[in-house]
């Protein structure tokens, strides 16, 4: 008795036939069994080719996969001949090819980079490179500016291309005043974008800072600048249009644009590679010395233009705040605190003058959200300050991370830094919900309302000293002209300038009791007479204030304008006399009753109103 052990095959595939190339294979075909076995085409016309029966989508029907695999090793396997397997080996490498051309093309084409620039007709440059000069005893110096004109040489030897360079040394010391004997001075190496697009010159478009606690991959494809800055070059991410180096850890930059690339410090110190950056946290400050923090440097760059948001001002429900923060005295670093009130239950020198003073200001900003901010001067305490610009951006971050605008004067110590008057005044123009103008003799108006005819039009004077006796004509000065040529319809006109006129002498001649506020210390009054009080006068400004003269805090009326002291805000400055805490004098003005109000808030009772009262128009 025979018995077949042939597999059955499901009643819907008999008699079917498999289609394999050219072949036409019997399941049943015995042949298959036989792995060199020759499968002779059948004539078509005697045995048609079959089809697979069709089967529904919902159908489960399956062939085995004891008999697929059985198909594949014996019979697909030894049906592909040489020509086959070649034809597929051709098409493989085609592929390949095609990919490695693809790639090619996309990694070498150069995209406009105006395509990848916000418009903007001072951005006509990019960054190509970043560098440092580094001098010892200020005479043998090295820089790696070689490596730029080497990048440009593999790119094209043209004469247009190196000539069209445009280095820009950045005017800092990153060492501050750490080292007389080291200097570290950054460069920037731009191009125009014209010439960039032109020979397909890529610029930096990322950057990357060495530190033990930096979870970001540097890659190989990263240019190693030195001091731990590493950038990168690519044409498919914008392009940096500018850089910058500051001296202080920052949430806000306040140009327009700009940002902090990383939240870790260049490593200028050998420490600067260990420390949390940013995140540091200065919670045991009382038992912990910070100020070997006092010169970390991060590095700032832009992308692109960026425009200011415009701002106007105009009274909410005839009511208008103005908040007056006058002698924040700032410095590079943290700023070490002079004569601190309420004294401190920790070492002095543990103390974090700029890290208190702008807690005092956000505080305040918090509570009273005044329209307006005004700086009367001494933002910056220059003599004691390696880099003006990293105290401006931090007396000003408040306001623009808030959105508050704000406007400046200067005092007699803020061009005492690394900026003149002029330079201090063209950057607070540029900074984000900034009022303040650049101006030739650096005066200027800010008017509250409707421009034409404002409700109130405040004098910004640069009234810092007059020293030169041939600035001086009787009754005629820089201010005094400027006030008597700019003529306000404003309803109420109040002057805003650092150091007190003589006038505010008068008030040692009062009754204590006939004015609010603290008269502690002589009124340091300019040197000279040269009538800016009488301009003010004619003019009908029927309020001053100013700063100057930290632990005085009193307003007074003399001669038919009040007269008054903002208070010391910072505490990189002196105060003393007795115990005097930091504070910050507010206005406000009542359109509708005709009238302003004032008070003070100080830094360790700041629910507290201070002083209230109020002036008529």
């Amino acid at each position: 008795m025979s018995h077949d052990n042939t597999e059955k095959l499901p009643p819907e595939l008999e008699g079917a036939k498999l289609i394999f190339g050219d072949k036409i294979v019997d399941p049943k075909d015995a042949r298959i069994c036989h792995p060199h076995s020759r499968v002779v085409p059948e004539n078509p016309a005697i045995h048609p080719i079959v089809q697979p029966p069709h089967r529904p989508k919902s159908s489960n029907i399956q062939l085995p996969i004891a008999f697929y695999n059985f198909i594949y090793n014996h019979y697909i396997s030894h049906m592909l001949n040489k020509k086959i397997l070649r034809a597929i080996l051709y098409l493989l490498v085609a592929m390949v090819a095609t990919c490695i051309v693809i790639y090619t093309r996309h990694r070498n084409e150069t995209i406009p980079l105006s395509s990848l620039l916000s418009p903007s007709p001072e951005h006509g440059h990019v960054v190509i490179d970043v560098g440092f000069k580094t001098c010892w005893v200020s005479t043998i110096c090295t820089d790696s500016i070689k490596r730029t004109y080497t990048f440009l040489e593999n790119i094209s030897k043209e004469k247009e291309l190196t000539d069209s360079l445009q280095i820009n040394h950045l005017g800092k010391d990153l060492l501050g005043s750490s080292s007389y004997i080291k200097k570290i001075f950054p460069y920037e190496v731009k191009i125009p974008v014209e010439i960039a697009n032109k020979y397909k010159v890529t610029p930096i478009s990322q950057f990357y800072v060495e530190n033990v606690n930096n979870d970001d991959t540097l890659t190989s494809d990263f240019i190693d600048a030195g001091y731990g800055l590493h950038f990168k070059r690519s044409v498919t991410i914008s392009p940096y249009t500018d850089i910058n180096f500051i001296f202080s850890s920052l949430q806000t930059n306040p140009t327009p644009g700009w940002e902090q690339v990383s939240k870790f410090p260049l490593v200028i110190h050998k420490s600067d590679f260990y420390t949390n950056g940013t995140d540091t946290n200065l919670i045991d400050f009382k038992s912990t010395n910070y100020h070997s923090l006092d010169h970390q440097v991060y590095l700032h760059a832009k992308k692109g233009g960026s425009d200011k948001t415009n701002v106007s001002l105009k009274p909410k429900n005839g009511k208008f705040k103005v908040a007056q923060v006058a002698d924040l005295h700032l410095l590079t670093g943290f700023g070490k605190c002079m004569d601190p009130f309420p004294e401190l239950d920790y070492p002095v020198e543990n103390c974090l003058a700029d890290r208190d003073t702008m807690s005092f200001v956000d505080e305040l900003l918090e509570m009273e959200k005044p329209d307006l901010v005004i700086l009367t001067g001494d933002q910056v305490f220059g003599p004691y300050t390696y880099d003006t610009e990293t105290a401006l951006f931090k007396a000003v971050e408040p306001m623009v991370k808030r959105e508050i605008p704000y406007a400046a004067i200067l005092g007699n110590h803020d061009h005492e830094g690394s900026l003149t008057k002029s330079e201090i005044m063209e950057l607070f123009e540029k900074f984000e919900y900034s009022l303040t103008k650049s101006t030739p003799d650096l005066n200027y108006l800010i008017n509250i309302g409707d421009p034409e005819r404002p409700d109130v039009t405040l004098y910004m004077l640069e009234a810092a000293n007059i020293r030169n006796p041939k600035q001086l004509v009787k009754n005629f000065t820089p201010q005094g002209d400027f006030i008597r040529n700019h003529h306000s319809e404003a309803e109420f006109k109040m002057g805003v300038f650092h150091i007190p006129t003589k006038e505010f002498q008068d008030v040692r001649f009062r009754d204590p009791n006939s004015y609010l506020g603290s008269y502690r210390e002589w009124v340091m009054a300019r040197n000279m007479e040269e009538g800016l009080f009488q301009a003010l006068n004619e003019e009908g400004v029927k309020l001053i204030t100013i700063g100057h003269d930290h632990v005085n805090d009193f307003c007074f009326e003399n001669q038919g304008i009040n007269l008054c002291y903002g208070g010391a805000s910072g505490y990189g400055g002196y105060a003393g006399f007795g115990g005097y805490e930091r504070r910050i004098r507010l206005f406000e003005f009542d359109t509708q009753k005709k009238e302003v109000s004032t008070w003070k808030r100080v830094h360790h009772d700041i629910d507290k109103i201070v002083d209230f009262e109020t002036f008529a128009y």
